[in-house]
């Protein structure tokens, strides 16, 4: 395969590129984020659509587009970005790694005791008075920070007992305004499935986001911290689509190559979002799998989760599993075995429950989930609640979903069930239980939370929790 986007050395930056046949495509040039003046530069064709340029010297420091037809466009394999991805940047990564990086060795934590804690980074710091830095990845790691005595941040992880971390998108995505004039405008908040550059921080969480490279020295940060205390980092991907459709970068350069198309004119919509990112097509498939390489390498991070995985064909999955287990056997990589809506991938070339048998992955477990305490949204109860009707879903589920042991099993080993009671989205574990257990007194709500939560750790496979439910968090009902 080809080496694509920017490499970087002192003496020469080199730039390559697909694009579609016939479609002359040039390199603009810029010496700081905000300039319109531009040096341009056309790039040569090389072969199956594969076009690139070399300037000799050093360019750290500027920033680049790609210009076609009428259009300009960032690079998809960005891997920096000027504040809210304006234009792609030129940098030294070796120049972004905090002192003794490198020099770590990975977390050496077995699947099936894992305890995995699933925050967003800005929730988890913002409201902290005595915090330097609220809302932003350095704020997560600080130490010593409490509220009505209690530990929070990084402290509160610790003693918590978890192994894993997970992050909400730290990839660049398009619905947050990264100017820290607009940090804390109430309405410039998003969870982060609405990606744009996802070889590149997210700038609205650095202290810095109008320099490049801070973003990056900032988030390796967080990740070396979080080792220094044994907790490895999970980072949450969205490769099933991209926020924007026909304004994409991917679909100026390359049109139909890189989303499923219905006829070849009308892009399918699996994710509910108005694309599918096309991960069996030789360049989607491509990207996909040296996007998340990188981030293994360069960011030395512990896993991945992958939303919908479902609209992820299996052997782009089954070759990244491959590949992320050769740099770090401990790997932990698992993801919802679901699409949001209709799509034309095949239904068995999907990553569906029972694709992951022996394949080294997990996936999230709904049955066991909306046994526990009925499902997502409405007040239908579970086994908390009193639901005896469930009992042997839950004694599957306390078994792992071990198909060896039960008809309607999915798992060859307990290491392939997420065990959760709530993620990020729908109601969150408090408001689920005061929805379907109304006009309780707080000491019968305690009483729920602990058997909910209880009934989760004891059962095999890998528990899951959302940040709060430790604590009963409410979210309004939202």
């Amino acid at each position: 395969m080809d080496l694509l986007g920017l490499t970087y050395s002192k003496d020469r930056s080199t730039f390559r590129v697909h694009v579609q046949s016939g479609a002359p495509i040039r390199l603009a040039l810029y010496k700081n984020a905000n300039i319109i003046d531009r040096e341009v530069f056309m790039m040569d064709a090389k072969h199956d659509h594969l076009h690139s340029v070399t300037l000799e010297g050093d360019y750290a420091g500027y920033y680049y587009t790609y210009l076609v037809d009428e259009n300009e466009v960032t690079d998809p394999y960005s891997i920096a970005l000027s504040q809210n991805g304006i234009r792609s940047a030129i940098i030294d990564l070796k120049q972004t790694d905090p002192l003794g990086f490198r020099a770590q060795k990975p977390l050496t934590h077995k699947h099936t005791q894992s305890v995995i804690y699933e925050l967003h980074v800005k929730d988890f710091t913002y409201a902290i008075k005595d915090s330097k830095a609220p809302g932003t990845y350095l704020g997560l790691v600080e130490h010593d920070l409490f509220v009505d005595g209690l530990s929070v941040g990084i402290d509160h992880l610790v003693e918590l007992g978890i192994t894993h971390v997970h992050l909400m998108p730290v990839y660049d995505f398009a619905t947050v305004n990264e100017d820290k004039a607009h940090f804390d405008d109430d309405k410039n908040y998003n969870w982060g499935y609405d990606p744009r550059h996802f070889n590149t921080p997210e700038g609205s969480y650095s202290s810095q986001p109008d320099d490049p490279t801070n973003r990056i020295f900032e988030l390796k940060t967080l990740i070396m911290k979080c080792h220094e205390k044994n907790i490895g980092v999970i980072l949450d991907v969205v490769y099933n689509h991209t926020y924007f459709t026909k304004q994409s970068n991917f679909s100026i350069l390359m049109p139909n190559s890189y989303y499923r198309m219905i006829d070849s004119i009308y892009f399918a919509n699996g994710s509910g979002c108005g694309n599918e990112f096309a991960s069996e097509s030789v360049l989607g498939r491509q990207f996909i799998v040296d996007s998340v390489l990188f981030w293994a390498k360069e960011y030395q991070v512990d896993g991945f989760r992958f939303d919908l995985v479902g609209l992820i064909d299996k052997d782009t999955m089954y070759t990244l599993v491959d590949k992320l287990h050769e740099i770090n056997p401990y790997m932990l990589i698992y993801g919802e075995p679901w699409t949001a809506a209709d799509t034309p991938l095949p239904y068995f070339k999907r990553t569906l429950k029972d694709s992951q048998r022996n394949q080294g992955f997990a996936l999230f477990n709904d049955t066991f989930r909306d046994a526990i305490k009925g499902d997502n949204d409405s007040d239908k109860i579970g086994f908390t609640q009193g639901d005896r009707y469930k009992n042997n879903i839950i004694k599957l589920g306390l078994f792992g979903s071990l198909s060896s042991h039960f008809s309607d099993g999915f798992t060859e080993n307990a290491s392939e069930t997420i065990n959760y009671v709530n993620a990020h989205d729908n109601l969150i574990l408090q408001d689920k239980l005061e929805i379907s257990m109304p006009n309780k007194d707080h000491e019968h709500y305690i009483r729920m939370n602990k058997l909910t939560l209880a009934t989760m750790f004891f059962a095999q496979g890998i528990p899951f929790i959302h940040a709060g439910n430790e604590f009963m968090r409410t979210k309004q009902f939202d």
